[in-house]
């Protein structure tokens, strides 16, 4: 945007249900040899509504390697879902746990790999660029801990926001890791806070929070009311 230009701030929002429907929120991809489970990936549905993950697929960095989620394949509302590499392997370790399913016919890289959640359109859902060495826990790559997403609401792309499991992983549950502030820290109404300075020409400060994660348009306006570039 042209800098002698000013401009009124105004931002449209729109709460629309499963944006990020499914979320990566526990990879085990290098189990310990006295506790060998097999690869497993744990999903989570941070919605108040049951999510059809029917056709969905998921995939490593290997477009040829790729699970098909069968018909009826459902998380519920805050639910979680594991994906297996070896079922017999998995409930042999974890015989209490029954949400789950497999077999994928290809396993995680114990050096670290992106792994991608596609749903039956093929649009990326989430996708995770997980590694071992630093900034990453190195304890999941074979000591029996897992890679355990410390916050749903944080940005599981980002090393920082992964922490290793105590014991052998929570599949299934929730994490072991998890924030004890974390019901402090999600908003129970959307708050717009005031944006400075407004209006403006070149910078804009803006911050505003979400109950859920939802989509969001962020649009400028001119003093007459045009819109003039939708910015996300």
């Amino acid at each position: 945007m042209k800098s002698h230009y000013k401009y009124l701030f105004l931002i449209t929002l729109s709460n629309i249900l499963f944006c990020q429907a499914v979320i990566i929120n526990e990879i085990n991809y290098n189990s310990a040899d006295d506790f060998n489970s097999g690869d497993w990936v744990e999903f989570y549905n941070p919605n108040s509504s049951t999510i059809n993950i029917s056709n969905w697929q998921f995939k490593d960095d290997n477009d040829e390697h790729i699970y098909i989620f069968p018909q009826n394949t459902l998380i519920s509302p805050n639910g979680f879902l594991v994906l297996c590499r070896n079922s017999s392997s998995f409930t042999l370790n974890y015989p209490n746990i029954s949400n789950y399913i497999g077999d994928m016919d290809f396993g995680l890289n114990g050096g670290g790999e992106l792994i991608r959640l596609f749903d039956y359109s093929g649009e990326l859902v989430d996708s995770v660029n997980y590694d071992d060495d630093e900034p990453w826990p190195s304890e999941p790559d074979g000591s029996g801990s897992t890679l355990e997403l410390i916050n749903y609401l944080y940005d599981n792309t980002l090393a920082e926001n992964w922490a290793s499991s105590s014991n052998f992983g929570t599949p299934g549950n929730i994490n072991s890791t998890i924030s004890e502030s974390i019901n402090e820290e999600i908003p129970s109404e959307f708050d717009l806070h005031n944006p400075f300075p407004n209006p403006f020409n070149s910078t804009l400060n803006l911050s505003f929070s979400l109950p859920s994660k939802s989509l969001v348009s962020v649009k400028v306006f001119n003093l007459k009311g045009e819109e003039i570039k939708t910015i996300l």
